[in-house]
């Protein structure tokens, strides 16, 4: 099976094999804290500024993990329902809270008012789309003559971006542009002389289909 790549003056046969052009899609992590505010609350509690204790019924969290609180009215005067807390001392109904990692306990002077609620973010992160790379052309070939290597190496020495194609047999193609980025050749004892090359894509890479 033949396969050809050409820029606008150059064309490229006898290829014995070529791959790409791949494309990927970085990712940015948005994950967020403030997850907790879509999410419904895990339970509600009561504060006990008696013993700094905080009353939740089979609560199931653990010590180390962070929560923030809400409230219909106020929460007691050292908590701030925009930022997290660390769970220690958990008990089966009870647990305390530090405002650092490892941190001693809050000593509350209140126990506020209102109905009092504990959430926590959705364990899971969350990304979103950011640019896409369209990867890289990697092409071999038997080198038939010194022209058409001496070709590619002057690509890469242009150090430019140039229109490609890559044309399959059922004249389905590949266009793009991009930058030669590397070339070598192979001489094996008792075989034909090889080149191998590649081209990163610059920019969008468009794929018809006859």
């Amino acid at each position: 099976m033949s396969y050809f790549v050409d820029p606008d003056w150059l064309t490229f046969a006898n290829l014995t094999s070529i791959g790409g052009p791949g494309l990927s899609l970085e990712t940015i992590d948005v994950s967020s804290h403030d997850s907790w505010k879509q999410t419904a609350a895990v339970g509600t509690c009561v504060f006990d500024n008696t013993d700094e204790t905080i009353t939740a019924v089979d609560h199931g969290l653990l010590d180390g993990q962070t929560i923030r609180f809400s409230t219909t009215t106020t929460l007691p005067a050292e908590l701030n329902a925009n930022r997290w807390y660390w769970v220690r001392d958990k008990a089966d109904d009870t647990f305390k809270v530090a405002a650092t990692e490892g941190g001693a306990a809050i000593d509350f002077t209140d126990d506020g008012a209102g109905t009092h609620s504990f959430h926590y973010a959705d364990p899971y992160r969350e990304f979103t789309g950011s640019v896409l790379d369209g990867g890289e052309v990697s092409f071999e070939g038997n080198l038939t003559t010194a022209a058409a290597g001496n070709a590619i190496k002057a690509l890469a020495d242009a150090r430019a971006e140039v229109d490609f194609k890559v044309t399959f047999p059922t004249t389905d193609l590949w266009e793009l542009s991009g930058v030669v980025t590397a070339f070598g050749t192979s001489a094996p004892y008792d075989d034909k002389l090889s080149f191998s090359a590649s081209v990163k894509v610059s920019g969008k890479p468009v794929l018809t289909v006859a």
